[in-house]
């Protein structure tokens, strides 16, 4: 996992644990390890994220909030205030709710790959890949499958290159053949 030190004060934490752990432009996170103090209507504030991503490009401080939390005026109002402020710092601020996870198929993507991110690869299939990057652009998840043979086992080979990094996909739509490639990174034996 990308995780440093994680707590789970809501059931729905470890549901965005995994879509952290799939993103690729996520190199770690924590959970409430920094605050921010500030003042608003004239009394001294703080703030501290539920989770702070190391993102490739900088920080993201995320709050975890209810649906309804996150929908009452008054969170409305504190949590631009918040996005202006973390900018002034050089982060992002984002509210993820209990709602933004329920149904989404980069979460259906993510714990499939969650699955797949320890499963041993043949030796055979690391050079496969190398052979097929070599050959040309593999535009679909569904080319590489077919690069590394086309049968389950090169399947399951294909979801560990993309649990490990190695292949970057599209996770916006289920995984599947024709799952777009953003790029490969590697040869799938280092990276």
């Amino acid at each position: 996992m990308k995780a440093g030190l994680i707590g789970a004060r809501r059931y729905w934490y470890i549901e965005l644990f995994y879509l952290l752990d799939a993103d690729p432009v996520v190199v770690s996170y924590t959970t409430e390890t920094t605050q921010m103090v500030f003042e608003s209507d004239g009394a001294a504030r703080t703030h501290r994220p539920d989770i702070v991503v190391e993102e490739r490009s900088g920080r993201l401080a995320l709050s975890l909030l209810l649906e309804a939390e996150a929908t009452n005026p008054d969170n409305v109002h504190g949590i631009a205030v918040l996005k202006e402020l973390y900018a002034e710092r050089g982060m992002r601020f984002q509210v993820i709710t209990d709602a933004d996870l329920k149904g989404s198929s980069r979460l259906n993507n993510a714990k499939t790959l969650f699955r797949h991110r320890d499963i041993p690869l043949p030796s055979t299939m690391n050079f496969a890949l190398a052979a097929a990057v070599a050959r040309g652009p593999l535009p679909t998840l569904g080319a590489v499958h077919q690069a590394l043979g086309g049968t389950n086992e090169a399947w399951i080979a294909v979801l560990g290159l993309v649990a490990r990094g190695f292949i970057e996909a599209d996770l916006g739509i289920p995984l599947g053949s024709s799952t777009r490639i953003i790029r490969i990174v590697g040869d799938g034996v280092r990276s």
